[in-house]
């Protein structure tokens, strides 16, 4: 009886080591609206730039209140555009001469 016990908690503690491990959703701040489907934004996007090239003039680029939400909640100003890791886009580093 008792190897039976530990076969079976050893097959549990296997089992439950083939879980896939929990990841956190990565929330980007800018959503395509296509007149196309209407009812289902692609919130996909890290620039401005990034939108306005998938919606080429069928469809419109709007900011995501899923990213927003946590700046104001804290009463900061939310990013107007980020880079790909999320972090917020300064002015360009390139001087012109």
């Amino acid at each position: 009886m008792k190897t039976w016990l530990a076969i079976a908690l050893a097959g549990v503690v296997v089992a439950i080591a083939a879980l896939p491990r929990a990841q956190a959703q990565v929330v980007r701040p800018w959503c395509e609206q296509s007149s196309a489907i209407p009812s289902a934004p692609d919130c996909s996007y890290w620039t401005f730039a990034q939108c306005l090239a998938t919606a080429r003039g069928d469809g419109t680029c709007l900011r995501n209140p899923r990213f927003d939400w946590p700046y104001f909640q804290r009463g900061q100003t939310p990013p107007v555009d980020t880079d790909y890791y999320g972090r917020p886009l300064g002015p360009s580093s390139t001087r012109r001469r």
